[in-house]
């Protein structure tokens, strides 16, 4: 992560969560909030589409998914922060899951509009195959 963020937010329906072919849990953000010092940035679907090429998919560590709420129907957070901490060797940025308890915040997120990426494909000009 960038110095200037503190932490990262990853707001995804725990419905729409799914295990990928590694057997690893993988969430789908949409919506995130990047916590700066002096301001926060804040990326809807749209953006996460547009700037990842399709659906972000993020994979969690299995302390994460095993605390994954029971309730399929709830808008979930994960929280990375911007701290990097070592144990075994092995460096991680510290992260916990919340279920999102802000109302206003749930209904926003929920009736934004929800996009996929249909890729734009252009004539490649002659004078390229030069």
């Amino acid at each position: 992560m960038n110095d200037k963020f503190t932490s990262a937010i990853l707001y995804f329906e725990n419905k729409d969560v799914s295990v990928n072919q590694f057997d690893k849990t993988v969430i789908k953000p949409v919506f995130i909030m990047l916590k700066c010092k002096n301001k926060n940035i804040y990326l809807n679907h749209k953006k996460i589409v547009c700037l990842y090429l399709g659906q972000l998919n993020v994979s969690v560590s299995d302390r994460i998914a095993k605390n994954m709420p029971e309730d399929k129907d709830v808008l979930c957070e994960l929280m990375i922060q911007n701290e990097k901490k070592k144990f075994n060797d092995i460096e991680y940025y510290p992260s916990f899951i919340y279920v999102c308890g802000n109302q206003t915040n749930i209904e926003n997120i929920r009736k934004q509009e929800i996009n996929s990426y249909e890729p734009e494909e252009k004539e490649i000009p002659l004078d390229a195959m030069k």
